[in-house]
C-alpha cells in the first residue's frame, strides 16, 4: 500500500496537466479523477465525472464505491 500511495501521489503532481489512462482494481485509485470509464462484457458501460456516476444509484460506479467502502471525497 505504501508504494501505491506513492505512486498515486507522482501521478497526481507530476502528471497533473497530462491526460492519464489507468486501470484500477482499487477505487480510491481514480475516486478523485476528472472521468471514470466503466467497461462491462468489453463495452463501455458508464462514462462521466464520477460525481455524477454517484448521483445514479443505479450506476455500476455507484454500486463498485459501495461495495469498496471507499470515499468519494
Amino acid at each position: 500500500m505504501a508504494t501505491d500511495v506513492l505512486i498515486q501521489k507522482a501521478i497526481r503532481s507530476d502528471f497533473a496537466n497530462a491526460t492519464v489512462v489507468t486501470i484500477a482494481h482499487r477505487i480510491n485509485t481514480i475516486i478523485d479523477y476528472d472521468k471514470i470509464l466503466v467497461m462491462q462484457d468489453g463495452q463501455v458501460a458508464e462514462y462521466d465525472t464520477p460525481q455524477i456516476l454517484l448521483q445514479d444509484p443505479l450506476s455500476i460506479f455507484y454500486s463498485l464505491v459501495g461495495e469498496s467502502g471507499a470515499s468519494a471525497q
